[in-house]
């Protein structure tokens, strides 16, 4: 039976190799190679669904399969990343997990949106079947453009195991990204969080919630500000205002023309006209980047300063750029921030790599690496409390000091991330209409 296995096996394995490459033919031919694979793995393994697969549409045996197809290939991914934390995890520590576990070679390319949105639409035009790029990782808008051109592969996310053990599929950025339903074409693999940090010894409580913020804000002038809508910082902060003012179901799912969402994004501007005249210099000016944001913080001019890294202030207090008793929270309302995503072109000459890399991203190790403050400190995508206990134990032990905040605080606060053209929208409102 071994060798009868193992003969199949080595059949299967050039089929998946096969089907890869075929990107371009249609549906009903790739549907017929995937029954065909499929119909092979049961004829010999007589594998059923188990309870611990979870939800994935395939069984431990079949996506063993997979795994072990991948073996000795290369997946060539592209990303934009900017962030030299996040570089640094992925070269140092992501692409020799992912190789050792896996088997393959990865290369790391950087990724430039408009010039592969261009090449995906012209190769599926010329019915290019063999692509260069097997999986893109995404922080930036880019999916709605992908999806609209229809040169995204999938449903897949359903397949990886990882995603229906270790993710909540009801969550909305598990569900919805740039205002579009995901459909299984992209699964989000990381995250940041928008937190606040206030002085402890000069602060005993600080406000919870957007109300209490803008009444602290106004009773005492002078003393709060954000930095420039074009960083991303402020971008946070305004998305932040718009999850928790505007009209929910018109912000995330409605398709709205500018002037519509204009009208949406109506509550933030009030609540910026509200305070303006209480903020530093008047609401006249903002500081140009995080970095003016924190000197400011650290003179006493201002009572709060924000960051994306939850675990930013452990470093700034250490440095002595921040004050002793600086300390990390987030508004009970909840704040924003952005996703992280992969994706898998269509025309990708190793899905089945792709899938594997992802699935991978998913697990403990690698989201408790990523959490871990000494590494990056990016916040998980995936529910510790949904996982296997091995598993989870990975992002829980990592310990965080006092100055920033645990993951589960963070989570239980998130607010989900806005749209990006409704973000970009947004922003761009704000600067016409009250000056930012």
């Amino acid at each position: 039976m071994i060798d009868k296995y193992n003969a199949v096996k080595k059949h299967i394995d050039s089929i998946i190799q096969t089907a890869n490459g075929f990107g371009g033919m249609t549906m009903r031919k790739r549907a017929k190679w995937f029954a065909l694979w499929i119909g092979i793995i049961a004829i010999v393994t007589g594998c059923t669904k188990l309870p611990e697969v979870g939800t994935a549409d395939v069984t431990p045996s079949e996506w063993k399969l997979i795994v072990d197809s991948t073996k000795k290939t290369t997946i060539n991914v592209y990303h934009d990343y900017t962030d030299p934390l996040a570089k640094t995890w992925m070269d140092v520590v992501m692409v020799p997990y992912i190789e050792e576990t896996l088997g393959v070679k990865v290369i790391m390319n950087q990724l430039n949106m408009n010039e592969m949105l261009l090449k995906l639409k012209e190769q599926k035009v010329n019915e290019v079947a063999m692509g260069s790029a097997d999986m893109l990782m995404l922080t930036k808008k880019g999916f709605g453009q992908l999806k609209d051109a229809g040169v995204l592969y999938g449903p897949f996310s359903n397949k990886l195991p990882n995603v229906a053990m270790n993710q909540v599929s009801e969550n909305y950025e598990n569900t919805w990204l740039d205002g579009k339903s995901i459909d299984n074409k992209a699964v989000q693999i990381g995250k940041n969080q928008l937190v606040l940090f206030f002085d402890e010894d000069q602060m005993e409580t600080p406000p919870s919630t957007l109300s209490e913020l803008k009444a602290y804000i106004i009773e005492n002038p002078g003393k709060f500000t954000f930095p420039s809508l074009n960083t991303a910082e402020g971008q946070a902060f305004v998305n932040t205002l718009a999850a928790s003012l505007c009209d929910q179901k018109k912000l995330y799912e409605g398709n709205l023309d500018v002037k519509q969402q204009e009208a949406v994004f109506a509550p933030v501007a009030a609540f910026l006209k509200d305070i303006r005249p209480y903020m530093w210099m008047e609401g006249k000016q903002l500081p140009k980047n995080a970095v003016e944001l924190d000197r400011l913080f650290k003179e006493g001019q201002i009572s709060f300063s924000m960051n994306l890294n939850s675990n930013w202030g452990v470093g700034m207090v250490k440095e002595e750029k921040y004050p002793d008793g600086s300390k990390a929270f987030v508004l009970s309302s909840g704040t924003t921030g952005f996703g992280q995503y992969a994706v898998i072109p269509f025309n990708s000459a190793n899905k089945s790599g792709a899938m594997a890399m992802i699935n991978e991203l998913l697990s403990g190790v690698m989201q408790g690496s990523m959490y871990n403050p000494k590494n990056w400190g990016n916040l998980p995508s995936v529910d510790p409390m949904k996982m296997e206990k091995t598993a989870s134990e990975e992002i829980t032990k990592v310990t965080v000091k006092r100055t920033a905040l645990k993951e589960s605080e963070l989570s239980a606060a998130r607010l989900p991330q806005v749209p990006s053209d409704k973000a970009y929208n947004l922003v761009a409102y704000l600067k016409k209409t009250l000056g930012l």
